[in-house]
């Protein structure tokens, strides 16, 4: 796990600081490592928004960063809407 988390943090850094070619190269193979590590899952950029609190003064806060995101089954999706349930 420590490896793909630290290949999450070099993909935030390579979003912000290098070219969108690299940046989707890197985050190629990053990807692959995921599914090979963690199938059923892949890398998303998520945003965080909050509002902070300091006495009087409330301001906006975010943050983006890539996370591991569950990838959802279709297939138990598909069953779970048409199996029949008996009354």
């Amino acid at each position: 796990m420590h490896e793909i988390a630290l290949a999450l943090l070099a993909l935030d850094h390579i979003y912000h600081e290098k070219s969108l070619a690299e940046y989707e190269e890197a985050s190629r193979l990053v990807e692959k490592r995921v599914q090979k590590m963690f199938p059923g899952f892949t890398v998303a950029y998520a945003v965080e928004i909050g509002a902070v609190s300091v006495g009087d003064r409330a301001y906006q806060h975010g943050g983006v960063a890539h996370v591991l995101l569950p990838i959802p089954d279709k297939r138990k999706e598909e069953e779970a809407r048409f199996t029949p349930v008996q009354v």
